[in-house]
């Protein structure tokens, strides 16, 4: 039916208009999109993650799309893995799980990828040249499993499997770089944080649990010290057997 209300007519696609000044995209690349499911990775030797920085208005001679291939991400986090600074000019990206081996051409599930604990800050600023402006270690047991960023910019949380320290609290410097690494269990006892997101106000940041389970945190900075914590603020509802990631 479409096909017919159109033929013989050509159409003029004017250009969209929106408020954005880029995109930036994460390619999970050392295996291919049935690995999981046939156990095959179908992937070229040396092939790695990249992340792609496409900025706007889109210039299609490639002076738009600038690339790195110097962080690792994992496609088990899903659009866990990435926040952009309010500016722009800098991203946050959790790597999770690591890289496989070349020499490893087939996969027995996600476990086979190893368990990792790095935070890439990525500098954004130059779209062609997206930089790692450094790696930091947040975690000593366990994989990093979501990360979020407060609306102001300056503080991150990141989630992981770590027993006893499922939540890393991070506060940023003028410089965007760390000033200390706090950590925190989950507010769930015994039980893994699988996505965080803060609400837009800041002051309250929402939690999914590897049991199924949505709840809500308070995010608090201590008068004294100056340093953040978060406590509970409610029960957990039960939503699920495995919720994905959540948005306000």
């Amino acid at each position: 039916m479409l096909a017919g209300l159109t033929t013989g007519t050509a159409f003029a696609q004017a250009p969209i208009q929106f408020n954005a000044r880029a995109l930036v995209a994460l390619s999970d690349a050392d295996l291919s999109a049935s690995a999981l499911v046939d156990g095959n990775r179908y992937t070229a030797p040396g092939t790695r993650d990249q992340l792609t920085y496409i900025s706007f208005p889109l210039n299609r001679n490639g002076q738009s799309i600038g690339t790195s291939n110097t962080l690792s991400n994992s496609m088990a986090l899903t659009d866990k893995v990435l926040v952009v600074a309010p500016n722009g000019r800098l991203g946050f990206v959790v790597e999770g799980r690591g890289q496989l081996s070349d020499s490893l051409t087939t996969i027995k599930g996600i476990t086979d990828f190893p368990a990792t604990n790095y935070l890439f800050a990525v500098n954004l600023s130059s779209p062609q040249k997206p930089l790692v402006k450094y790696r930091l270690p947040v975690g000593a047991g366990g994989a990093l499993t979501a990360v979020a960023l407060a609306p102001n910019g300056t503080s991150l949380i990141v989630a992981s499997t770590e027993a006893g320290k499922e939540l890393k609290l991070i506060d940023l410097d003028a410089s965007s770089k760390p000033k200390y690494l706090l950590t925190s269990a989950s507010p769930v006892p015994g039980v893994a944080i699988t996505d965080v997101s803060f609400h837009p106000g800041g002051q309250f940041v929402a939690y999914t649990t590897a049991a199924g389970e949505v709840g809500m945190m308070k995010y608090v900075v201590d008068e004294k010290t100056k340093k953040p914590y978060v406590e509970s603020h409610g029960k957990p509802v039960k939503v699920g057997t495995q919720p994905g990631s959540g948005k306000f």
